[in-house]
């Protein structure tokens, strides 16, 4: 499918439709908004509204993690480590070195493409033989990862900022089992899954297709949940639900103002996660990605295009 087919595409021209606005893509992925003989840029899913340092500084993990750590806001930490195939940058030996020790340091880690997005080459890693493993599968197609400690995390919320303020929060809800005490993982999967059936049922089926054997095996207690999947990215298996203002924890939105300030971003969505009393960001994103919201539901692709719209229209403002 090209992009041109995507929902983030048809979401961006019925906008510049029904605004008189003329429309023009390279690629797909660079668009081109004319109105009243003025021009404007979107690339990918920048819309411009942000100064390119600034967008850029947040789309490394690393960078963002440690900026946000001197600014004293409490965020998941996040490391830098050099393909070794950028000798300019690190000895051959010198990343292996650094990763071995934040495994030992951890116990247990999460290892990302650095400058990635959408979820993709996030690996967990709790052995050095996994942690090779999964840095070379990244590295195969980035010049640097990030490591961080994995965290037993609860919950994620996306919260969609514009102009200093929360615009939309959803929560990113994993698919999960709940134990009865004797049946496994994988048989509880199954009673879900057929429960359900389409699109919920696909979604189980596919999350209890990636877990280990063991994984499957295990007999939770009565009443214990067993998430499906430790990620929390919605291309990977979660799904959203909006939050309405009112039950919002309170620090999640101060903490979302607090980054958005810190980087100067007026159109940005940050992720912030929970993990038992605390309350931390996971990171941040100058491209404001709402195509997996979009399409989980009409109501739902309704609220992006709002959002999308009110961006776009800020964009021939300033």
């Amino acid at each position: 499918m090209s992009n041109w087919e995507t929902t983030f595409v048809k979401l961006i021209k019925e906008i510049c439709g029904e605004e008189g606005i003329t429309l023009s893509s390279f690629d797909d992925w660079a668009f081109c908004l004319t109105k009243d003989g003025r021009r404007r840029f979107i690339y990918g899913y920048q819309f411009g509204l942000d100064a390119a340092s600034a967008s850029g500084v947040v789309k490394d993990k690393a960078a963002a993690a440690a900026f946000m750590e001197d600014a004293g806001i409490p965020c998941v930490p996040h490391f830098c480590v050099m393909s070794p195939a950028e000798p300019a940058f690190c000895t051959l030996d010198s990343g292996w070195r650094f990763l071995e020790e934040k495994l030992s340091e951890y116990g247990s880690v999460v290892v990302k493409d650095n400058l990635g997005t959408g979820g993709r080459s996030i690996y967990r890693a709790s052995d050095m033989k996994e942690l090779e493993k999964a840095a070379n599968m990244i590295f195969a197609t980035a010049q640097s990862l990030s490591v961080s400690p994995y965290l037993p995390l609860e919950d994620e919320y996306r919260v969609i900022m514009y102009g200093g303020e929360p615009e939309l929060v959803f929560r990113k809800e994993r698919p999960f089992v709940t134990g009865d005490g004797r049946s496994c993982v994988g048989e509880l999967a199954a009673r879900v899954a057929a429960a359900f059936g389409g699109r919920e049922a696909a979604e189980i089926v596919g999350a209890a297709g990636a877990m280990s054997k063991k994984e499957l095996l295990a007999v939770p207690e009565a009443g214990e949940r067993v998430h499906l999947i430790w990620k929390h990215n919605l291309g990977q298996g979660a799904k959203p639900e909006v939050i309405d203002r009112g039950n919002i924890p309170t620090e999640v939105i101060n903490l979302a103002r607090k980054a958005a300030q810190l980087f100067g971003l007026k159109f940005c969505s940050v992720d912030v996660v929970s993990c038992g009393d605390r309350f931390m960001i996971m990171e941040i994103n100058g491209g404001v990605m709402m195509e997996n919201l979009a399409n989980y539901s009409k109501d739902y692709f309704d609220i992006a295009k709002n959002l999308y719209r009110k961006a776009i229209r800020g964009m021939f403002t300033c």
